[in-house]
């Protein structure tokens, strides 16, 4: 099962294409994704990225598995706005 730090993680690396703009994104540091990234795919077993010159190109299984992940993380981000702002 995937973490809701995993979920962003995931989802960062997918939007952004390298590691490091992931981190960056997320204010981690690049071992970190790195690692995550890793344990993501260790435990699902499936290859979620191909490496195209010097980025991270999600295969089509890793897109699937983004639409889901949104699934998750744009209500989350919701909730987490509305209760910051009371």
């Amino acid at each position: 099962m995937l973490t809701i730090q995993q979920m962003m993680i995931f989802a960062a690396v997918c939007q952004e294409g390298t590691l490091q703009k992931a981190a960056d994104k997320l204010y981690l540091s690049q071992s970190a994704v790195s690692k995550a990234i890793k344990e993501i795919t260790s435990q699902s077993g499936l290859k979620l990225f191909t490496l195209v010159g010097r980025r991270l190109q999600p295969t089509d299984t890793a897109l699937r598995l983004l639409e889901d992940v949104n699934k998750v993380l744009v209500p989350y981000n919701t909730l987490q706005q509305k209760l910051a702002s009371n």
